[in-house]
């Protein structure tokens, strides 16, 4: 079966310092979720988004 969709769900302004590494290609245990085929969606709440410092806040996909 092929892999349609992986999420991944970040929650809590916590989780931004987390998030901001993941993206950046940090070696974090997320970096091995690799789909052969579909897609890779992260969900994140306003939480997070506003611990950004990366610029990522206000950008849609």
């Amino acid at each position: 079966m092929a892999d349609a969709e992986v999420l991944f769900l970040v929650a809590g302004r916590d989780k931004a310092e987390a998030l901001a590494r993941a993206l950046d290609g940090a070696a974090l245990p997320a970096e091995r979720i690799q789909p052969r085929s579909g897609r890779l969606l992260w969900y994140v709440d306003r939480g997070v988004v506003q611990g950004l410092e990366c610029g990522f806040a206000g950008r849609k996909a």
